[in-house]
């Protein structure tokens, strides 16, 4: 089922997108909710899922986490990660 402008699609995994165009606004809003969480944790590794999830933004083999938040300020952009019991939120936008 989609409203009006929104498209769904389901990746072969199973992962589902939701994507609504509005070519008049130029910008994007991205809300990723992964289906884990601090529950999820092996025994004896509590926090597992926090520090993954935190190192998302420490950057990556080519750029350090002060190029990877330069380029994401260089477009207007911000990005945020977030942790509960049961899901992970990686969300973000630019203007």
């Amino acid at each position: 089922m989609s409203h009006e402008g929104t498209v769904r699609f389901q990746t072969p995994g199973g992962t589902l997108l939701l994507v609504e165009q509005e070519h008049a606004l130029p910008l994007v809003h991205l809300s990723i909710i992964l289906r884990t969480g601090g529950v999820h944790d092996p025994i004896g590794l509590s926090g597992l899922t926090r520090l993954t999830a935190r190192m998302l933004r420490m950057g990556t083999r080519k750029l350090d986490q002060a190029e990877v938040d330069e380029r994401i300020d260089s477009m207007g952009a911000h990005l945020g990660i977030g942790c509960a019991a049961s899901y992970v939120q990686i969300g973000g936008a630019s203007h």
